[in-house]
């Protein structure tokens, strides 16, 4: 057994690795805003109203090495921010934790435990010191984005890696943050064996909802009532759709408000589109042709179970385009300038990903929009709910009255909600009162006379 280490060297390795992560925090582009290199096109700030009411120092305070916390929020419902506000009161805590943040990104690079802490701990990490915080219990595993990890395509072991977290193996208290209840495929050998705590986060209430427009400089009263025109004013609770909202509205406040929440996506790059026109060269050419390329990416790495793509992968995908770049008087690189100005986001490493899942689900969406029929397996997995639920309101109101019927047909409750929520002005009355005839007699048993 390695003896214990002298406390001041143990303390001095914490203060170093809080010193960094507090750099990474400040310098994390959820934090701040996002500026792209290429275009110069300002992404909106994530606001501190998604992280309310003390919510990470309680998180913090309930964690302990016998528990696992799991917190579960929907698309864009601020779980990224969340996470990263945790990590930022873990090393404000007494005594401090030393976080360590894991998402499926990080694991693509250092699939087990101890690459994970180093990343961290840079060249602090060694087996003395990492066995001696582990004694101590001052590890804070932060695992962001599981309902990512369990889909995505990872080096051996990595999912071994985060079950044996969750399970507790480690001796250290683990936070993880999730789009869904907990993924099944993590559960190998068996289910959790130690206490668990589920906190579901909260959608805006009115007054989350006003401060949040009333920081963007926009006259509540009169963004309410543009809102109330559309179909997604049941919807802005959400932070992020509320975001885009605002956005759309302090740009072209004469506009129609969306009626739907792909609607809502389409006009969103519509105005990102206009806005990039002085940055971008020929921004007039190629509209089709770059969203057709994006929805590429957006299966690729969706189907494929990709986390990020490096420059050189992304123009591969591009091959099939080359064709019509060439018409256009494009090439591939001018199409990978304006994602990342758009939609996409250099990482550290220099890999590229979707700004958001979401964003990657609504693209994902627009590649099938090209196919007649839907692959069978799609219908039957959770991550491609999301997926499923922009395809309805791309192909119009008849085909999603059409894809909802299938979606109960199959037993896909959750699948056949997430339609009704993101395009509910696009179905009828009838159709949207079937799911929930369909969901009372689900939960209710058959009646008796």
């Amino acid at each position: 057994m390695i003896p214990n280490m002298n406390p001041t060297l143990i303390d001095h390795v914490v203060r170093s690795a809080i010193a960094q992560i507090a750099v990474r925090i400040e310098r994390h582009p959820l934090l701040q805003h996002f500026v792209s290199q290429s275009a110069k096109i300002q992404m909106p700030k994530q606001d501190d109203l998604i992280v309310r009411e003390r919510l990470p120092e309680r998180l913090v305070s309930l964690a302990r090495p016998d528990r696992t916390i799991f917190i579960v929020g929907g698309p864009g419902s601020g779980k990224t921010t969340l996470c990263h506000a945790i990590t930022a009161s873990a090393v404000a805590y007494d005594p401090p934790f030393v976080p360590i943040p894991v998402d499926a990104h990080s694991l693509r690079r250092n699939p087990d435990r101890f690459r994970l802490i180093r990343a961290v701990l840079g060249t602090h990490a060694t087996e003395s010191v990492v066995s001696q915080l582990t004694e101590e219990k001052r590890f804070l595993w932060v695992i962001d984005g599981l309902n990512e990890i369990d889909c995505a395509t990872l080096p051996d072991g990595a999912t071994q890696t985060i079950g044996d977290l969750l399970n507790g193996q480690d001796n250290c208290p683990v936070i993880a943050l999730t789009r869904i209840p907990i993924p099944n495929r993590l559960w190998n050998p068996g289910p959790l064996t130690q206490e668990t705590i589920e906190v579901t986060i909260q959608p805006f209430g009115e007054s989350q909802r006003e401060r949040l427009v009333l920081n963007h400089d926009v006259d509540y009263a009169h963004f309410t009532d543009w809102i109330s025109q559309g179909g997604v004013a049941a919807l802005i609770h959400n932070p992020q759709l509320l975001t885009l909202c605002i956005e759309i509205f302090r740009s072209e406040p004469h506009t129609a408000a969306p009626k739907s929440v792909v609607e809502l996506f389409v006009k969103w790059f519509q105005l990102k589109w206009e806005q990039a026109r002085p940055f971008v060269e020929r921004p007039d050419v190629g509209r089709t042709t770059f969203l057709r390329s994006l929805a590429t990416l957006g299966w690729h790495m969706r189907n494929r179970g990709f986390v990020a793509v490096d420059a050189a992968t992304w123009t591969d995908l591009l091959s099939p385009f080359d064709n019509l770049l060439n018409r256009d008087g494009l090439d591939r690189q001018m199409i990978v300038d304006r994602s990342h100005s758009f939609y996409l986001m250099e990482l550290h490493d220099a890999e590229l990903q979707f700004i958001h899942e979401r964003f990657e689900d609504h693209f994902a969406a627009r590649f099938l929009l090209e196919y007649e029929d839907i692959p069978e397996s799609l219908w039957h997995g959770v991550e491609w709910e999301e997926v499923l639920a922009h395809l309805a309101g791309l192909r119009g109101e008849d085909s999603a009255a059409g894809m909802l019927q299938q979606a109960l047909y199959r037993k896909r409750l959750t699948l056949a909600a997430r339609i009704v929520a993101l395009n509910s002005q696009l179905l009828s009355a009838e159709s949207q009162s079937t799911l929930f005839l369909y969901l009372a007699t689900s939960l209710g048993g058959t009646q008796r006379g």
